[in-house]
């Protein structure tokens, strides 16, 4: 039989068949019929099989039998998942109490003490949390989570002594533990970025201990570790704080030149603070400019970057008392074109500073953040005093 021939001699038998009596295997195409017959045969003992497996016939080898868990660890397991879904949308009074219940019925389960420190702290429940922290490390005292938390919260008391303890032992159990251990205990894979977190909080908590040298020592690993701009920006302040604005400034000059347009407006004006510091009148402006320019810099900082700019131009008329004096002479009309030009600066400076921030003379301090070196802190409050004081306004008004 020809191939081209095949189905028209399948169908012709098939139609054979129909018309012969049965028993018939005469003709071209009976052993067709016969394959065709042993085909759907198969099919329907398939059928069979797989009816019968659906009722159960067929029973699954022990070794993969449906695993069900007991009663009270699946009422754990939802207990904790409300609690989290409770802080996460804000409600941490509500998280508390699912993370009691769910730890008066597992009370061995070390990470629902940190869930339950957590929300304690979120309700600034402090001491209550260092409790629930230590009864956890108490279990498991190589949990870096728990010993993480606890040292955070013994920071924000300001129990800095404690804190740093606690600190150095999370570096011991953080060095110490494989990562597939650690990346279990915080709930996602371990990198080392998270030791830059760990260095940052010890070098605040070293600075305001004022133990500046390990202050420095640990701000260099949280930067070197880092290597972003973040930590960069971090890393300069601190250096500022400690008056060691040279090497500030050298780390924010390589950032700038980096990242040339894209700098962050709290860059620029640290960079611009730098260069004002070490008398780089020119780039100090070029770089305060660019944070006034910038939607995104802070009231904090534009006014930060005013005062800056002042006391630029103050120290380039001569200084505060030339500026008096050149005023009680008789103006800027018997003042050179240079000069005029320089008061005429100050005054929108001093325009630009009091429309953005009215309440500029009221204010206690000037940052919050609390980082600037202590020449400069001392040449920014003198000249807010200048500003404000009633017998300037002549020199000020435009």
């Amino acid at each position: 039989m020809a191939l081209d021939e095949s189905c028209d001699s399948v169908t012709a038998s098939v139609g054979a068949s129909r018309s012969k009596p049965t028993g018939a295997r005469r003709g071209k195409g009976a052993p067709f019929l016969i394959q065709i017959q042993r085909i759907l045969a198969a099919k329907a003992a398939l059928c069979v099989l797989l009816i019968s497996t659906w009722a159960g016939c067929i029973v699954p080898p022990a070794d993969i039998a449906p695993q069900v868990l007991p009663r009270a660890e699946l009422q754990v397991i939802s207990l904790v998942r409300r609690g989290k879904d409770y802080s996460a949308s804000g409600r941490a009074d509500l998280a508390e109490g699912e993370f009691r219940e769910a730890l008066a019925l597992r009370p061995q389960n070390e990470s629902i003490y940190n869930d339950l420190g957590y929300v304690l702290q979120a309700q600034g429940r402090s001491d209550e949390a260092e409790a629930v922290y230590r009864a956890g490390l108490a279990l498991a005292p190589n949990n870096a989570v728990l010993r993480a938390n606890l040292a955070r919260t013994l920071y924000r008391q300001g129990q800095l002594g404690p804190a740093i303890k606690e600190f150095h032992a999370l570096l011991d159990i953080t060095l110490d533990t494989e990562t597939e251990e650690l990346s279990r205990q915080y709930g996602e894979e371990f990198t080392p970025e998270e030791f830059v977190g760990i260095y940052r909080d010890l070098a605040m908590a070293y600075y305001l201990l004022g133990i500046n040298d390990e202050a420095a020592c640990y701000s260099t690993l949280a930067f070197l570790m880092g290597a972003n701009i973040y930590e960069a920006g971090r890393h300069a302040r601190l250096l500022f704080s400690l008056n060691r604005v040279t090497i500030a400034l050298h780390i924010l000059r390589d950032v700038v030149v980096a990242r040339n347009a894209a700098v962050p407006a709290k860059i620029l004006l640290d960079y611009g603070i730098a260069l004002y510091l070490t008398d780089d009148y020119t780039l100090a402006k070029a770089a305060l400019g660019r944070v006034l320019q910038q939607s995104e810099a802070s009231r904090v900082d534009r006014r930060t970057a005013r005062l800056v700019l002042l006391g630029i131009a103050v120290d380039s008329a001569g200084g505060w008392t030339a500026l008096e004096t050149k005023d009680a002479e008789g103006g800027a009309e018997e003042t050179s074109a240079p000069a005029s030009e320089l008061s005429k600066e100050i005054r929108s400076l001093y325009s630009g500073l009091r429309e953005e921030d009215p309440r500029f003379c009221e204010r206690v301090q000037l940052d919050s953040d609390h980082y600037w070196p202590i020449a400069l802190s001392d040449a920014l409050d003198e000249l807010r005093e200048k500003l404000c004081d009633e017998a300037n306004e002549s020199l000020l008004t435009i």
